[in-house]
């Protein structure tokens, strides 16, 4: 197959035909550009844009050839960041840029030779239009501009009316003669010096890659390609392009540009190179008169059944009914509008006039033609002999206008014909083609939010595992609560709103790319997913209980009192509770209160006497109430919750003749505020917005409720009524309403001492007293891993910054910060001193909003410069640069981390902080802090990643380097550490690894939509997950080639709002010491036996057990071992040679007691209850497995695949 299509390249019209209105790639077309890629298709682009600003719209995507790109003017190679000019002002006047007319609200841009873009005068129009497309530039003036470096002057009018060419004429004088002027739209006019030929075009981007200029498809959707449509030997025009292209192309497609003309076009030449696949194994492929629809027993479904699911009124087209007396074969359309009439006559169809209600057809021609959508045609008729006219639609009702044009035979259909309103079955092209690709790839995907559910379920496993303690085992019980209260706050949130906006028209339905399904498909597996892991929380909340009691723990049973202690909670009822309760009635005289998020309220049913009216009775149990007491009694401690002591002595609070049912409810509400809605008034400070939307928060719709006791039937239907719930939203519950009192009473029995109730104490590591973290950078580079290490020597470092007089700035983005932040005070200190301090505080940060607030107020008030990062980007960054001058000038220490700048979870999470002096880093970390400042995107980057621009187009470009690799025959091989993946390119670049043999082991802790080990598709690619005592936050990537190994740490994960939606930093590891060191932490997380569970081909995940006589390995624990001397090894051991030469470790077995350095920091490194943690801990069960593949695997493929190379032998 791949030979089929790599014999063609595609020279695509990217402005018209790939991206949509507003500037941006559909995902459809992404979609289908990438199932064009995997099957070895390759193309290449042409674009008025400049290279940089093609490079931003195509992302991740890769072409194979030069693109051509300033209309023509400049062939760019991205693989090498050159280009070659093939015109250029050379020659011209060097006074013709100072000639240029400067009128107000005239805007002159230059094109320039080596891709960028200088503007010598700013207007509205022109900064809009540079914003639009992503296009960097810089201001000069006209002095310092050659004629040799320029391509094409761009005149941007904020007015309509501005007489621009007459005063181009003016200003230029003669020299106006010599330039050709092009009328691109109202308010643009572009100038060059001279024509660029399409055999030019064809011949730089052909020489380069080695292709034979006939062997180009030029895919054109706009005049400005004419020239290149001429000169191809091979063309596709779309059906809505101008006349002139449409009569010069030698196919036109069935779509038009925004329809989907490109996708048409690569979809089908997918398509045809599956067709000689079927076609030798035998298997038919039966395309519809369209081309796209095709046989159930081929796989696909019959076009017939899909015409009559979707075509008007349920009729069947002309060309089903043609299909039935076998006429058509391996996608020859022979009827319908887009039927060739010499085959149709050929085969002895003289069409019986089958008609939709409605609607219309030649007798002879079988034009079917739609009412609504276009005047009846004009058959100019045909002799039916081989090589007679073309029929021809002179009909233009579709706007277009195609119909009027007669021209060659079409891509998909005929060119002859009304393009897209004419045909019934064309406005389906888009739907079909995202099926196939759906179906194609489905067996690799996986729900993002039913991936989350998977996780969370690992987390509440730990609630049961015997090997986990159990004062730690109540600990994952509340946090799997926590975790999937923020689940329903954030994710079911936001896709209630998009279900709600779809369902009423508001909003276009949109499906979710890897497993196609809306908003409201979601929802709907999310509920029954969410009831079964309920079911399984009871039975493990029962066990606890039981485990509690064991160890002299004991719940209060209120249904179960004995009279003594009936008495003494009665009366702390009444002296203690009572008196604080406000108890409410809703009927028709009183509203119903608002519910507030997350609080536990007392529902009762009640019912007058005399009237029988019911009514609802409604007691807030506040959560400023202390919610779990304690009683001592005979040596043991007794604990209730305050919510089933008020539910025990409901009838006190409303009498107990008129109560039917009472239970305890929870409303959990959506959180996922929007903060482009409070962007509105510019006027407003961005703090007061956010401070606003927190507010507006608190009363977004309900998304779930929960009940407990069940059953309340009466309360509940009246819950749902009020909180226009579904009863599918409901969840009838035998445990707590909220599990977070666990944390308060593991505080309990630990401070009462039982140590075996929980994990040995570990502290993070200190390094020795006299350790200098700034002056220890400035010998090699230096990677802390928390929280193994402790944080301390690099807040030692910053406030030692801040009192250093050659350190003149400090710059740092802030993310999550703890409540008593040193870090921030540290910064504070350095502002105080004089130094320049920039923080940049991302106030997006979800759920920690409030305390970025107040910290930012604090940070300007001690005198630094606040800046809250981007409109549309959230900065996600872990950065710090410590900027100093000196006599030799300036000099740099630049921290990129894995996790936030925050000293609790420093003793949570296991996170990486790379330091370093290296003055290209510095350079690159100064480069990123100036662009945040202006709201700009970072676009190069050499040894950083920088994302959106320059993160995952790195990443894909070394998968590609380890994908050659191994298709060369090299041991290739990747291992990737990350907290989730979601995005699709990324997805599928690791399908295509996996088919060229390349081992990819993934250490993935949450969300992960790709399958591991199916067959044919990702049967190379290991997936497991490390749910432990730690928190697995850290992100690793390492690509290894078979030479040289590459490692990057990150902050960013493989979600796609981290690789295309937000600010994130990664840097490549070079220095070998701490290669080595890294890649020993991998190697010993896939040895992991204890915290891991494998993922298998149906997406379940299985606990690794070790093999027979294999000891345990905790790779958490044996941290601890493996950086026992890391502070000072540095200077003991020699250099390693090379990652990639050093020998598999061992698998290291975990010491029952991980010493503790002789100083350590006093606080236990111990899952606590998190004053605000939107994380989700982990632990996970054992696994052995080979850790880094140091000989290729053997291919396997496919039945067909194996079958298609037998027959190319």
């Amino acid at each position: 197959m791949t030979k089929l299509l790599d014999s063609t390249l595609v020279l695509c019209d990217l402005d018209h035909l790939l991206l949509a209105g507003d500037g941006n790639m559909p995902q459809v077309v992404r979609d289908v550009l990438q199932l064009f890629s995997s099957r070895g298709g390759r193309l290449t682009v042409f674009s008025q844009r400049s290279p940089r600003a093609v490079r931003a719209v195509l992302g991740g995507l890769r072409l194979a050839a030069p693109a051509l790109t300033c209309g023509g003017t400049l062939a760019y190679r991205f693989s090498e960041g050159s280009g070659q000019p093939l015109c250029s002002f050379a020659g011209c006047e060097e006074s013709i840029f100072k000639k240029l007319p400067a009128a107000v609200g005239l805007g002159i841009a230059l094109q320039m030779a080596d891709g960028s873009t200088r503007v010598l005068r700013m207007s509205t129009a022109l900064e809009r239009h540079l914003r639009r497309e992503f296009t960097p530039f810089t201001l000069c003036s006209p002095a310092d501009v050659k004629g040799e470096d320029v391509l094409r002057i761009l005149l941007y009018q904020d007015r309509q009316q501005l007489p621009i060419q007459a005063l181009l004429e003016k200003a230029l004088g003669n020299s106006a003669t010599a330039l050709l002027g092009e009328r691109a739209a109202p308010d643009l006019l572009r100038l060059t010096p001279r024509t660029v030929s399409g055999a030019e075009m064809l011949q730089a981007v052909c020489t380069p890659v080695g292709i034979a200029p006939e062997n180009v498809l030029v895919l054109a959707g706009s005049m400005p390609m004419l020239e290149l449509v001429r000169a191809a030997s091979r063309s596709a025009a779309a059906a809505d392009a101008p006349a002139e292209l449409r009569l010069a192309a030698k196919q036109v497609t069935l779509t038009d540009a925004a329809g989907g003309a490109a996708v048409e076009v690569l979809y089908r030449m997918v398509r045809a190179a599956d067709t000689s696949v079927y076609n030798f194994c035998k298997v038919l492929c039966n395309f519809s008169a369209e081309g796209f629809l095709f046989s159930k027993k081929s796989g696909r479904m019959g076009e017939e059944a899909y015409a009559k699911q979707k075509t008007p009124r349920g009729a069947v087209p002309a060309a089903v009914s043609c299909r039935r007396r076998g006429l058509c074969c391996a996608g020859v359309p022979v009827c319908s509008a887009a039927a060739s009439a010499n085959a149709a006559d050929a085969a002895g169809h003289k069409g019986a006039g089958s008609v939709y209600a409605g609607g219309t057809e030649h007798s002879r021609c079988r034009r079917f033609v739609h009412p609504a959508r276009c005047r009846p045609p004009q058959c100019t008729g045909h002799s039916g002999l081989p090589g007679a006219a073309r029929p021809v639609c002179t009909g233009g009702g579709c706007g277009t206008g195609a119909g009027r044009y007669p021209s060659k035979g079409g891509f998909m259909g005929r060119a002859g014909v009304c393009p897209l309103g004419c045909s019934p079955l064309a406005a389906l092209v888009k739907e079909e083609i995202r099926r196939y690709i759906v179906m194609s790839d489905e067996s690799i995907f996986i729900n993002r939010e039913l991936s989350w559910l998977d996780f969370n379920r690992r987390v509440l496993a730990l609630g049961k595992d015997k090997n986990v303690p159990l004062g730690e085992r109540i600990k994952f019980l509340a946090i799997y609560g926590s975790n999937l209260d923020e689940f329903f706050m954030v994710r079911v949130g936001s896709l209630q709103e998009r279900a709600n906006l779809e369902q009423s028209k508001t909003k276009k339905e949109k499906r979710e790319n890897k497993t196609n399904m809306t908003a409201a498909e979601q929802l709907a597996a999310i509920m029954p997913k969410t009831a079964q892991l309920q079911e399984e929380c009871d039975k493990f909340y029962a066990k606890a209980l039981e485990n509690l009691a064991e160890n002299a723990y004991h719940k209060v049973d209120f249904d179960h009192l004995t009279k003594e202690e009936e008495h003494l909670w009665k009366k702390y009822f009444q002296s203690e509770l009572f008196p604080i309760l406000s108890p409410q009635i809703v009927d028709n005289r009183h509203p119903f209160p608002f519910l507030r998020n997350k609080e536990i309220y007392l529902g009762v049913l009640l019912k007058e006497k005399h009237t029988q009216e019911q009514s609802l009775g409604i007691v807030p149990i506040s959560s400023q109430m202390e919610r779990l007491h304690f009683v001592k009694k005979d040596g043991e401690t007794q604990f209730a919750l305050v919510e089933e002591l008020v539910l025990h002595y409901a009838s006190s609070i409303f009498g107990k003749d008129s109560m039917q049912e009472k239970c305890l409810f929870r409303v959990t509400r959506n959180a996922d505020i929007d903060v482009k809605e409070g962007m509105m008034d510019h006027d407003i400070d961005y703090r007061e917005i956010m401070t606003e939307l927190l507010r507006r928060r608190r009363k977004l719709a309900a998304v779930r409720l929960q009940i407990t006791p069940a059953p309340a039937p009466e309360v509940e239907r009246l819950l749902c009524s009020r909180l226009e719930l579904t009863r599918k939203r409901v969840f009838l519950q035998k445990s707590p309403l909220d599990l977070s009192f666990f944390f308060k009473l593991s505080g309990r029995m630990e401070a009462e001492g039982h140590p075996a109730l929980f994990y040995t104490p570990a502290r993070p590591m200190l390094p020795p007293p006299d350790y200098d973290l700034a002056a220890e950078v400035q010998k090699h580079d230096v990677l802390l891993s928390y929280p193994y290490q402790s944080i301390r020597p690099f807040i030692a470092m910053l406030k030692k910054a801040a009192q250093d007089p050659d350190v003149i700035s400090i710059k740092m983005t802030l993310y999550r910060m703890a409540r008593e932040s040193q870090i921030v005070q540290a910064l504070m200190e350095a502002a105080e001193n004089g130094k320049e301090v920039v923080a940049l505080v991302e106030l997006r940060a979800r759920f920690d909003e409030q305390n970025n607030i107040d910290w930012s107020k604090h940070l300007e008030e001690a005198g630094c410069t606040v800046i809250y990062g981007f409109d549309d980007y959230k900065v996600h960054s872990k950065l710090t640069l410590i900027t100093k001058k000196s006599a030799h000038g300036y000099s740099y220490i630049t921290q990129i981390g894995t996790g936030n700048y925050n000293e609790k979870t420093s003793e949570l999470y296991t996170d990486y902080s790379f330091i370093t002096a290296d003055l290209g880093i510095g350079e690159e970390a100064s480069n990123v802090f100036q662009n945040l400042a202006v709201q700009k995107l970072t676009e190069e980057s050499e040894k950083m990643l920088v994302a959106p621009l320059r993160f995952k187009s790195v990443l894909l470009d070394e998968m590609d380097r380890v994908i050659n690799a191994a298709r060369l025959g090299r041991p290739a091989s990747m291992i990737l550490k990350n907290n989730s993946i979601s995005d699709r390119d990324i997805i599928l670049k690791l399908e295509e690894a996996s088919c060229a043999g390349v081992r990819i082991d993934m250490i993935v802790r949450g969300i992960c939509c790709v399958r591991a080990g199916v067959p044919g598709k990702t049967e190379n690619l290991h997936i497991r997950s490390l749910v432990g005592r730690y928190l697995e936050h850290g992100r690793i990537y390492s690509f290894y080639d078979g030479v040289n190994t590459r490692i990057y740490i990150a902050s960013g994960d493989f979600l796609t709002r981290n690789t295309e939606c937000r600010v994130e930093v990664g840097v490549r590891v070079e220095d070998p010491v701490l290669k080595e060191k890294l890649d020993s932490i991998l190697r010993l997380q896939l040895s992991d036996s204890v915290n891991a569970r494998e993922m298998q081909p149906d997406g379940s995940y299985q606990k690794v057990k070790p093999a027979p006589g294999e000891p345990l390995v905790n790779s958490q624990m044996g941290m601890y071992d493996l950086l026992r001397d890391d502070w000072t090894a540095r200077d003991k051991a020699p250099a390693p040679a090379s990652v990639a030469e050093t020998p598999k470790p061992q698998p290291v077995k975990a010491p029952e007691k991980p010493a503790a350095p002789a100083k350590a920091a006093p606080q236990p490194a111990r899952l606590a209850e998190p004053e605000k943690q939107p994380a989700q801990p982990e632990k996970a069960a054992p696994a052995p497995m080979p850790i880094v593949v140091t000989e290729s695997r053997p291919r396997r493929t496919g039945l067909l695949s194996r079958l298609l190379e037998h027959f190319l032998k």
